[in-house]
């Protein structure tokens, strides 16, 4: 899953660009732009990657993706089953910082969207009232043009930029990898151990990836992350086993095997230590959820 540089198409008749996309799955690859992304996903479920952040999206979904950060958007496996009923829908608005000129963000009025806009670097998901009001002016916005649709994008981000229920998703060490060199090496790190953290990923397979010695490789990650190699490979094989246990029907054992782990006992101790409860009572607290709703 190496990471794609898009080049979204300019248009001369917008100043951005809004799509309603109703497919069988969602097909972008783990890419990034120099466009600002706001995807709202109105149906479909599967697993978000943003930076270095994994976790499960479902109907409702709002996230606010920055300039250059590595996204990817995966259906679950029945997506791809061929169901000609089963479709995903998302509505999705593209931008560029400057898109209304050069100067605009600079404006007084413009102070709380440029300091969202600048923290949208590591990925925003929006929540409660804030996304269900976002959320109905982007439908809204598929029936506009010209100025009342600017006007309508404009009162979103501002709604954005006030929101006290923001969700930060990746970490900010990776957003700031700003030069080429950095930010095409440690997506494709990214991009490796997100296809293939159910595997055994030696130091050794990784370190030639980045094209790096193992001691200098262990460094590096460190400091654009903040954690330990092992430490990140088993943060995403949890998030992918929670996900699994939301949605699978599936014995523990084979969620852990799934998930990259070969032991129960250790799956259930690093399982608690992250989640706080064991996979078992994660469990029963979903489906008591579920039951209570």
């Amino acid at each position: 899953m190496q990471p794609q540089f898009v080049k979204i198409p300019d248009s001369p008749q917008t100043s951005f660009l809004l799509r309603d996309m109703v497919v069988p799955y969602f097909y972008n690859p783990y890419h990034f732009h120099p466009e600002l992304e706001l995807t709202y996903v109105s149906r479909g479920t599967g697993t978000r990657y943003i930076g270095d952040h994994i976790e499960s999206f479902s109907e409702g979904d709002l996230v606010l993706v920055g300039s250059n950060l590595p996204h990817l958007w995966k259906n679950d496996k029945i997506y791809y089953e061929g169901d000609p009923y089963l479709k995903s829908r998302a509505i999705v608005i593209q931008f560029r910082e400057d898109f209304l000129g050069d100067r605009v963000l600079d404006l007084p009025e413009m102070k709380k969207i440029k300091k969202m806009i600048m923290h949208s670097s590591q990925g925003l998901k929006i929540q409660g009232k804030s996304k269900e009001k976002v959320a109905a002016l982007m439908e809204a916005m598929i029936n506009q043009s010209g100025t009342e649709r600017i006007i309508n994008l404009l009162l979103l981000l501002n709604i954005i930029a006030e929101s006290k229920d923001i969700k930060v998703l990746s970490s900010r060490a990776f957003s700031e990898d700003s030069t080429k060199v950095g930010l095409e090496r440690i997506n494709t790190v990214f991009a490796y151990i997100f296809e293939n953290f159910s595997e055994d990923i030696s130091l050794n397979k990784i370190s030639e990836i980045a094209n790096m010695s193992p001691t200098a490789f262990c460094r590096y990650f460190k400091t654009h992350t903040n954690k330990t190699f092992s430490s990140f490979i088993i943060e995403t094989r949890i998030h992918h086993s929670c996900k699994l246990i939301i949605n699978e029907n599936k014995s523990l054992s084979d969620i852990a095997f799934e998930s990259g782990f070969n032991n129960l006992s250790y799956f259930t101790k690093l399982f608690k230590k992250m989640i706080g409860m064991t996979p078992r009572e994660y469990r029963k607290q979903i489906v008591y959820q579920h039951l209570t709703r």
